[in-house]
């Protein structure tokens, strides 16, 4: 049996916060393949995705109706893995990119 390695519980961020959850949708982003030290990039990149994607409708309409919140979750190599086994990555959440355009 292998053992698991103990990480640093993850960090929950607000990005926006309208009101309370009971009366709002909950958004929650969580990356994978952020080291510590590029989390900066990881919150500056959640940022800039909730603004492009807050600016369509219908969610430009119902923006004020969200609370979206950032997972800081520290990832012991850089990048996400792809489909072909030899290239797997530390990620945490072995979260797969399988798409030309996200």
């Amino acid at each position: 049996m292998r053992a698991l390695a103990v990480r640093a519980p993850a960090v929950v961020e607000p990005v926006q916060v309208t009101g309370p959850s009971s009366d709002r949708l909950d958004l929650v982003l969580v990356g994978d393949g952020y080291t510590s030290d590029e989390l900066a990039t990881y919150a500056a990149h959640v940022q800039a995705k909730w603004q492009a994607i807050a600016s369509i409708e219908p969610l430009q309409t119902y923006r004020g109706y969200f609370n979206v919140w950032r997972v800081d979750v520290v990832s012991g190599e850089s990048g996400v893995d792809n489909d072909h086994p030899a290239s797997v990555k530390g990620a945490i959440t072995r979260v797969v990119l399988h798409a030309a355009a996200v």
